[in-house]
């Protein structure tokens, strides 16, 4: 039997072709092809040879126990949906059996060798299926429920869950949700781990929201492969979990902080890896930044294309693909495959407000020692209207360090504005402006080509070029965007940037002076 990638085998044998029915139509007579088309595709699934439990390879191919999860849950969905009509009776008991053999199934699998986000699925997948075939599904709610109160412990005392990509917190986020609410709605009374694991994992959703609303692509994430990130929050509210706005500007177990709020806001990627079982989705985005502006996203990170293991698996973990700062052609941390992270560090972070200004100040050294040993730090201040980040990289021998800005593809940089130049012949300044029509969901609507977004002005880099880069808002999905990268060499290098929402935007001119002496 051909087998497609695994992400995409994932969705094939999780059957989630099946949403189209379920979630597209209130009921069966709304879309007969759903239930007349379904039958056979089912058969011809079910009498293919590597479809066969005990076949060669199963248990990595229609039965890997992630795949049997999501196939729980959109057949038992789909049965919910086809019962509300009752004209299918027929095709309701074939799925009333296939329910029963693929949580059986489950049942006897659940993925304790592997953990995070796919324990999750597991349990969620059998308390949905066990709600759904009535008495005889309890011993499957119960297995469920203890696998979702066991795993619990993902999410973080700040509310993250410990893979640290937004993508995977809103998705198992959702699980609780829908865990807490069927569980409600049947009769039952959620246990208290799934109830403070529901509201937990929503606190931190408010607190990372971004002043455009979307989902930070931090580490492993794409839009559309989950929720978006407001209607998690929508979903939250309607099963009874609703923290209210959030004033939270640090969330230090999951290494994120802000820096500004409102429309105008920074948000600085300070964590560590995930857990020290399971990097999987972590990337080398250490004391990364991401800009928003008039509440549009200016400097973002750059997404995943894919999980094969192919260049741009590589690419997108790798610290070039973030807006912060590398060491020659150094990995903070070495990075192999698809998943596999080398020794790893924990950055160390200061953060409060000193004078009225907000101050970051996060540093991390490689592990390891020989020539590429080497140690960063990077400082953040930040007032209305501007932010100046300041980095200070030491190491055993002189290169080249450089500083990396990837812009969101609705934006442009322009050097027009930088024409008094200094003797270094780095531009004094860059302009960030809008270059959208205003129909792709950012800004007001109104046509805003032009309209600057941000100044970027470099201190003390010898260098300061314009490229491009790739952006991977969805998998296998790439659009070009400028980007933006400062250089300097040595063995003990300082230079930095000042962000500005105003060329006029009054900023102490002393802060400067005073992170370059320290």
């Amino acid at each position: 039997m051909y087998e497609p990638p695994a992400l995409w085998a994932l969705k094939f044998h999780g059957f989630e072709f099946l949403k189209g029915a379920y979630l597209g139509h209130d009921d069966p007579t709304d879309c007969p092809a759903a239930t007349e088309t379904f039958p056979w595709w089912l058969a011809d699934w079910q009498a293919d040879d590597g479809t066969d439990i005990g076949a060669e390879a199963y248990l990595r191919r229609a039965w890997t126990p992630h795949s049997v999860s999501f196939r729980l849950m959109n057949v038992a969905r789909y049965y919910a949906w086809l019962r509300a009509d009752e004209g299918h009776p027929a095709l309701a008991a074939r799925l009333h059996r296939l329910l029963h053999r693929n949580a059986s199934f489950l049942a006897n699998h659940v993925e304790h060798d592997v953990g995070g986000n796919h324990l999750i699925e597991n349990g969620v997948a059998l308390v949905i299926a066990g709600l759904l075939v009535d008495d005889a599904g309890d011993p499957w709610v119960e297995t469920g429920v203890n696998v979702l109160c066991d795993a619990a412990d993902q999410f973080l005392p700040d509310g993250g869950h410990f893979e640290l990509s937004p993508m995977y917190h809103v998705q198992t986020l959702t699980r609780y949700l829908t865990a807490l609410d069927l569980l409600r709605r049947y009769g039952r009374t959620p246990s208290a781990a799934i109830r403070d694991a529901a509201e937990r994992g929503t606190r931190f959703l408010r607190a990372i929201e971004p002043p455009d609303g979307e989902l930070p692509l931090l580490n492993d994430a794409v839009h559309g492969e989950s929720l978006s990130l407001r209607a998690c929050l929508r979903y939250a509210s309607a099963v009874g979990v609703d923290p209210g706005p959030s004033t939270t500007t640090a969330l230090p177990d999951s290494g994120y902080y802000w820096l500004g709020r409102g429309e105008d806001a920074l948000l600085v990627d300070a964590g560590g890896i995930g857990p020290r079982h399971l990097p999987a989705h972590s990337h080398n985005d250490h004391l990364s930044i991401l800009l928003w502006a008039d509440g549009r996203p200016v400097l973002t990170d750059t997404g995943t294309y894919e999980y094969a293991p192919t260049e741009k698996r590589q690419y997108t973990r790798s610290v070039a693909a973030h807006n912060t700062v590398q060491y020659g052609d150094v990995e903070p941390i070495p990075i192999a495959g698809s998943y596999l992270m080398g020794r790893r560090f924990e950055p160390t972070v200061e953060y409060g407000v000193a004078d009225g200004v907000t101050v970051f100040d996060g540093a991390y050294r490689r592990a390891g020692g020989g020539p590429d040993a080497y140690g960063h730090r990077r400082r953040i201040y930040a007032d209305d209207g501007w932010w100046l980040v300041w980095d200070h990289v030491t190491a055993s021998e002189p290169r080249p360090v450089h500083s990396r800005l990837h812009v969101d593809p609705s934006v442009a940089v322009d050097t027009t504005a930088s024409a008094d130049t200094t003797a270094s012949a780095v531009p004094s300044a860059f302009v960030l402006r809008a270059d959208d029509d205003g129909t792709d969901g950012h800004g007001d609507g109104e046509d805003d080509r032009n309209e600057p977004l941000a100044y970027l002005s470099p201190l003390d880099a010898d260098e300061a070029t314009v490229g491009t880069s790739p952006y991977y808002p969805a998998f296998l999905t790439e659009v070009e965007r400028e980007s933006l990268t400062l250089g300097a060499s040595g063995a003990d290098v300082s230079f930095g940037f000042l962000l500005s929402r105003d060329r006029t935007t009054p900023w102490p001119s002393s802060a400067t002076t005073a992170v370059r002496r320290r």
